[in-house]
C-alpha cells in the first residue's frame, strides 16, 4: 500500500506521546508499505529555519516537514496560546505543495491525525480517508475556557470528520463511546486501536545506571518520575506533584519535559522543562507517578514507565484504555503519600518493576498496533469508497 499521513505537528525525531505513535506505527508500516507522513510546521526543539525538508527515519518511511513563512506564524500562535491548529485544511488549501497532491493523488488510504486537516484530506484524495482521534479535542479546549466560538469551531470540526471519515480509529474505547455520544454517532465504521512502547529504547536501568543518573542530575534519595509535554492535562498534574511533595516528604520529584518549566522547580521538586533526551531522567527514576485526572485519549507515558521497569502509582483515569491494572498501583492522589511510602522497600520496586516490564514487552509491541491499523486499511479499502 501507499500511505499518505496527514499531521499537524513534526514527528520525527519523536519527543511526546503523539510523536512516538504516528513514529512508531509509520516505522512498523514502513517494513512493508510506502509511508509518506506530511508534517505541518516546527516544534520548541527544531532548529529556526523557514523552508520545508525532508528527512527518512526507514527505508520506505519518508516525513516531508511543510514549513512556510504562513505554517511558521501558525506555530508561533499555537505555542503562544496552546490551540490547536484549526484552520490547518485552510492553510493546506493555500500552502499544500504539488509533491502533497501529487502523492496523495496515488494514495492507497490517506490517514489523518486529528480533525484539523481532514477537509483537505477529503478534498483532495480519491481513495478511503482514516482519521485517527487521539483526544476529544472540542471538550479539552472547552474545560479549558477557551471562547466559545473556537470551542464551536472545534466541535464542528470534529464531527464533520468522525461523520464523514472512512473509517475512525480512536486509541480508547472510552473516548469511542463519549464521543459517539457527543455528537450522536454509531458508525460501524469506528474502530479502537490501542497503543504501543518502544521496550528496546524505555529499558530498566541496573542500580549502577541509576546511581550515575542521579548524580549527574544532582538527586539523591528516592526518586519518583511525571513526564509530559506541553498539554492541559498533564499540567494540571504538575500542580497535583506539587501538593504530594509536601506530603510525601523524603522524595524528590522529577517533572521531565515541556510540560513545566525549569523555575517551577522547588526543594522536593525539580523540573527540567523541554529535554534532548528523557531517558535519563526514567534512569535516575526509583518509581513513576501518574497523577492525571482529566484529558482524553491514552496515557503513552505509563507504559513507557512499565517498559523502564518503574513501579507505578496511577489515578484510575491516568490508565484508562490500558489494561495495565494488575500492575500498577491504582490510587486516587490523597492515598499517593502511603503507596510511596510501602515502595520505599527495595525489594517491594524490584518484584513490581519486573512485572511491569513483563507487561510492557508481552502486550504492547508498535508492530501489533501497526498490523491492527493495516487491517483496518485493508478493510475500508475492500468497502471502496
Amino acid at each position: 500500500m501507499r500511505i499518505v499521513v496527514l499531521c499537524p505537528y513534526g514527528v520525527f525525531p519523536p519527543r511526546s506521546g503523539g510523536h512516538r505513535l504516528v513514529h512508531h506505527t509509520s516505522l512498523c508500516l514502513g517494513e512493508r508499505h510506502d509511508v509518506f507522513v506530511f508534517a505541518m510546521g516546527l516544534r520548541r526543539s527544531d532548529p529556526l529555519r523557514l523552508r520545508s525538508f525532508v528527512q527518512r527515519p526507514g527505508d520506505r518511511y519518508v516525513e516531508y516537514r511543510h514549513v512556510t513563512p504562513l505554517t511558521f506564524l501558525s506555530y508561533l500562535r499555537r505555542r503562544r496560546t496552546g490551540l490547536p491548529p484549526l484552520r490547518a485544511s485552510s492553510v493546506l488549501d493555500w500552502t499544500a505543495p504539488r509533491r502533497l497532491r501529487a502523492t496523495i493523488a496515488a494514495a492507497d488510504v490517506v490517514q489523518v491525525e486529528e480533525p484539523w486537516q481532514f477537509a483537505f484530506a477529503r478534498a483532495a484524495a480519491a481513495c478511503p480517508v482514516v482519521v485517527v482521534v487521539q483526544n476529544a479535542e472540542a471538550a479539552l479546549l472547552a474545560a479549558r475556557g477557551i471562547a466559545p466560538r473556537l470551542v464551536e469551531l472545534a466541535a464542528r470540526l470534529e464531527r464533520a470528520a468522525l461523520a464523514a471519515a472512512d473509517a475512525v480509529i480512536f486509541l480508547s474505547a472510552e473516548d469511542r463511546e463519549a464521543m459517539s455520544r457527543a455528537y450522536g454517532l454509531a458508525r460501524d465504521a469506528f474502530y479502537t486501536c490501542g497503543i504501543g512502547v518502544d521496550a528496546a529504547l524505555f529499558r530498566p536501568a541496573s542500580e549502577a545506571e541509576r546511581t550515575a543518573a542521579k548524580a549527574a542530575l544532582g538527586l539523591a534519595g528516592p526518586v519518583a518520575l511525571f513526564a509530559g509535554s506541553w498539554h492541559l492535562p498533564n499540567r494540571s498534574a504538575v500542580a497535583a506533584v506539587h501538593r504530594l511533595a509536601r506530603d510525601a516528604p523524603g522524595w524528590t520529584f522529577v517533572v521531565a519535559g515541556s510540560v513545566g518549566h525549569p523555575e517551577e522547580s522547588t526543594a522536593a521538586v525539580r523540573v527540567t522543562g523541554p529535554v534532548d533526551d528523557i531517558l535519563p531522567c526514567f534512569r535516575a527514576a526509583d518509581v513513576a507517578i501518574n497523577p492525571m485526572q482529566e484529558g482524553s485519549g491514552v496515557n503513552l507515558k505509563v507504559l513507557e514507565y512499565l517498559a523502564t521497569g518503574l513501579p507505578t502509582v496511577t489515578t484510575p483515569f491516568g490508565i484508562r484504555g490500558l489494561a495495565v491494572a494488575d500492575v500498577v498501583q491504582v490510587a486516587e492522589i490523597a492515598e499517593f503519600p502511603a503507596v510511596l511510602a510501602g515502595l520505599r522497600d527495595a525489594g517491594e520496586r524490584t518484584r513490581r518493576g519486573a512485572a511491569a516490564r513483563r507487561a510492557a514487552e508481552t502486550r504492547f509491541g508498535w508492530e501489533a498496533v501497526a498490523r491492527a491499523r493495516e487491517e483496518i486499511f485493508e478493510a475500508v479499502r475492500r468497502r471502496g469508497v
